[in-house]
């Protein structure tokens, strides 16, 4: 069914194929895996049927698919069987109160974060979370929000898009390298 759900960069309708590695400190046996994450965006219609007019935007249909293939991916590849300490991030698309982070959230993930004041995007003047680091494990966990982009204005993009001027954009700068903000997660192991 991964061809249903994930395709690639730029593929109509589908989110992207996470990506999952183990890192291991050097001195112990601590580890985490992080599964990187791109839901599909709400930018395009998905159809009739997968486009929620309650507020979610267009494709939260194929979001919510999308998360609940990655939790069956987690709780059934032998690859996470021995994997105390999971991560789960990126660009989830989602809002918090989303069905596709409240699935993962209830498929026993929890973040650090605020949901109720945090924010990594903003659109047209509002603001939100669409990226996350959600976590399971035995580890503690922190995070924060680098907010190096959402709040800059676009003027400065990365992105030339609308006839942006390139020499307004300063890559010896971290500011405005994204249009979404990166989040920042510290893991304690005990």
């Amino acid at each position: 069914s991964d061809g249903v759900i994930f395709g690639k960069i730029g593929s109509a309708g589908k989110s992207r194929v996470p990506v999952a590695a183990t890192f291991k400190r050097k001195k112990s046996a601590d580890t985490f895996t992080a599964i990187v994450n791109h839901f599909k965006s709400k930018g395009s219609s998905c159809g009739s049927g997968d486009d929620d007019t309650q507020g979610a935007g267009p494709c939260n249909g194929k979001r919510l698919v999308t998360a609940k293939a990655l939790v069956l991916w987690i709780e059934s590849d032998a690859f996470f069987k021995s994997k105390n300490n999971v991560v789960i991030m990126g660009d989830l698309n989602s809002y918090a109160q989303e069905a596709p982070v409240l699935h993962l959230l209830s498929s026993g993930f929890s973040t650090p974060m605020n949901l109720n004041s945090a924010y990594t995007y903003q659109f047209n003047g509002e603001s939100g979370t669409l990226d996350y680091a959600l976590f399971k494990g035995t580890a503690s966990v922190d995070s924060a929000i680098w907010h190096v982009n959402a709040d800059e204005p676009n003027l400065l993009d990365y992105n030339l898009d609308y006839g942006r001027d390139a020499l307004l954009f300063d890559s010896t700068s971290p500011y405005r390298f994204s249009d979404h903000d990166p989040v920042l997660l510290g893991l304690t192991f005990a």
